[in-house]
């Protein structure tokens, strides 16, 4: 069931992202999971009789406004996303008022690859998808 109170639900135009205690304005989108190995346990029969519990593998993405990356490329000495020291990234969404906000960190993130979008629409704005890699994602 989603959460609503007087019709209020979750939404993009609530979200707030900072990267290292930079708000982000120009984000266009944020993905963010944790997968976790978990497998079967058996004993006599056929059926399982329990699980396991491996590790955990967070991964992450953001796309952000060409100009959003390049204002973040002025922080490094070369240009490049990445040599940033690791980061957190604090996402934030709720609307302040009647929905209870909700703060997720994602913890030692670093940037994994390098890229620029230019596109001819001039209608559009160029952005770029970029991979993170994160050690934890705190979900409270």
């Amino acid at each position: 069931m989603a959460t609503t109170i007087n019709g209020a639900a979750y939404s993009w135009d609530h979200v707030v992202v900072n990267i290292d205690g930079i708000a982000i304005d120009n984000i266009k989108s944020i993905n963010y999971k944790e997968d976790q190995k978990i497998d079967h346990v058996y004993g006599a029969g056929v059926r399982p009789i329990g699980r396991s519990y491996g590790q955990i593998t967070p991964t992450a993405s953001i796309t952000l406004s060409l100009g959003e990356v390049e204002e973040i490329r002025k922080k490094t000495k070369t240009g490049r996303l990445c040599e940033i020291k690791p980061f957190i990234i604090i996402v934030k969404y709720g609307d302040g008022d009647e929905l209870e906000f909700v703060t997720h960190r994602l913890l030692n993130v670093q940037f994994k690859n390098e890229g620029t979008i230019l596109d001819g629409d001039k209608n559009k704005e160029s952005v770029v998808s970029l991979d993170l890699i994160l050690s934890e994602i705190e979900w409270r």
